[in-house]
């Protein structure tokens, strides 16, 4: 009895982990990540984020007040910051 419910937790961690993975890094599945993606991308502020976009040239765009910033062009600014 208790073995199935170890097993069962287990099946429930690892899918709880392959969904968190699959969260917390945009991909390039999709074109555009919120505000919020983005810095987590860089690990730093919305200040620093507009900051790095003002400097390499990153336009996001606005849509009913939230900033979508292009999978594309945050990734080559991490290839060329690297």
């Amino acid at each position: 009895m208790f073995d199935d419910v170890r097993k069962e937790l287990n099946e429930l961690k690892n899918t709880i982990a392959v969904l968190t993975e699959k969260i917390s890094a945009p991909t390039l599945e999709r074109t555009h990540v919120k505000t919020k993606e983005a810095c987590t991308f860089f690990s730093c502020s919305k200040n620093t984020l507009n900051k790095i976009c003002a400097y390499y040239g990153v336009c996001p765009i606005k849509v009913m007040g939230e900033y979508y910033y292009p999978v594309a062009d945050l990734q080559k600014v991490f290839a060329q910051s690297c």
